[in-house]
């Protein structure tokens, strides 16, 4: 069972921002160097400034951007660009925003801490694999700022059946407004309250319940290993996390897939690749036998995008290597395992020898890629459904990086929690 605590978090402060629109960014990993500029345009305090070098994101050369991170942070601290809340406290985030089929949606989650040192693998499911790189990068930045500045995105079920009732009875404190134009117009409200009856039942509810790691899996990896190699320290506390808590039943609890595009194929191999894919896949995607099988499309310029199913035989070979064979359903592990190892007959992830893989949330975003000519082709997913994941993880499956977009992200800035004890 998980402990789940209220907190006195840092926040952007009031008397100066009104509105937080100029200060909030996306979590560091979705900001591109041309986005990075823009929000560093909006405000001097914008919190990319913290959460993300110019360089990259591989720790390799951010080396001085961990020590002004922190110099910044203590600067605006001492300078009240940002401020401290008087009680231990849970925000409430609200986010109305456009879904794909154009419905208004609200998504409500709740910012909390969690405590590590008290989970077991049964208490939080990790649904995609991680890289070594981004956890150095988050537990060096973690280290040297002493802070959670972006929360790790959980979902969680709501077996208490509680959630309306606690919505109903919410009482905010305060309460900040936003709004970010990145993908699409997000409105956003962010307000906190102190109820401690309030605070218990939500803890309570929480702490029951099957939590899943939605976005930020490398930021907990990161916070998992600074906890754990960290020394007793009576100014310190490594023990709990910032979260953004979202029960699975919301109705704004969208999920992009995350379509790849591959960019340096030679013409000469694109027809090849494309002949070993017709042995390997039926493009008749009509066919109700195949109706079972996970399928996905192919789009290469100057063509519509085909539907194409794995076919009976090489799915159920597939099947017998992977662990639970219920990860085979997934057309993006079918990506990875076949497409990319069998097709292009990649090395291992992170070594060298991939090929250039573009990662798209938006479909539109990768065909118009392919008919630019940025990548020679694309290979696009279903969504997955959240009980879907669910299913999977509850058998310890895990899904390649990159395998989901929990849309929109959470941003980085709404309330920030240090680890340094007051």
């Amino acid at each position: 069972m998980v402990e789940i605590r209220p907190f006195r978090g840092l926040v952007y402060n009031p008397e100066r921002f009104q509105d937080l629109t100029s200060v909030l960014a996306p979590p560091y990993d979705v900001v591109s160097k041309e986005l990075r500029s823009q929000l560093l345009a909006t405000s001097p305090f914008n919190i990319v400034n913290l959460t993300l070098g110019e360089t990259d994101r591989t720790g390799s050369s951010q080396g001085t951007f961990y020590t002004q991170a922190m110099e910044k942070w203590k600067n605006w601290q001492q300078k009240d660009v940002v401020v401290r809340v008087s009680e231990p406290a849970i925000w409430r985030v609200d986010q109305t925003f456009r879904s794909p089929n154009d419905r208004v949606l609200t998504r409500t989650g709740f910012v909390a801490l969690i405590r590590l040192d008290s989970l077991s693998p049964s208490d939080i499911y990790t649904h995609e694999k991680t890289f070594q790189s981004p956890i150095r990068d988050r537990k060096n930045l973690l280290e040297m700022t002493r802070t959670n500045f972006s929360p790790i995105f959980f979902v969680y079920r709501d077996l208490s059946g509680d959630l309306d009732a606690l919505l109903a009875d919410y009482q905010y404190t305060a309460q900040a407004r936003a709004t970010m134009n990145l993908e699409d117009r997000v409105e956003i409200r962010v307000s906190h309250t102190g109820k401690r009856n309030w605070i218990d039942r939500f803890c309570n509810c929480v702490k029951e319940s099957e939590i899943l790691i939605a976005d930020g899996h490398h930021r907990f990896e990161a916070a998992l290993s600074f906890h754990r190699e960290s020394r007793p320290d009576e100014f310190l506390d490594t023990s709990f996390v910032m979260g953004y808590f979202v029960p699975a039943s919301s109705e704004g609890l969208v999920i992009f897939p995350v379509h790849r595009g591959i960019k340096g194929v030679p013409d000469r191999d694109l027809v090849l690749i494309q002949a070993k894919l017709r042995e390997l896949f039926d493009t008749n995607a009509n066919d109700v036998s195949g109706g079972r099988l996970p399928s996905l499309r192919v789009a290469v310029s100057g063509k519509k995008p085909v539907r194409m199913r794995i076919k009976a035989g090489v799915h159920e070979t597939f099947r017998k290597n992977l662990s639970p064979t219920s990860v085979g359903s997934f057309s993006v592990v079918i990506f990875e395992e076949i497409i990319l190892k069998e097709i292009f007959r990649t090395a291992p992830p992170e070594s060298p020898g991939l090929p250039d893989v573009r990662y798209y949330s938006r479909e539109d975003d990768c065909l118009g890629d392919v008919e630019r000519g940025v990548v020679q082709i694309a290979f696009l997913f279903d969504p997955i459904g959240i009980e879907s994941l669910y299913s999977v993880v509850s058998e310890d499956g895990v899904l390649p990086p990159k395998s989901t977009y929990f849309y929109p992200k959470c941003p980085a800035g709404l309330v920030m929690h240090s680890l340094e004890r007051t």
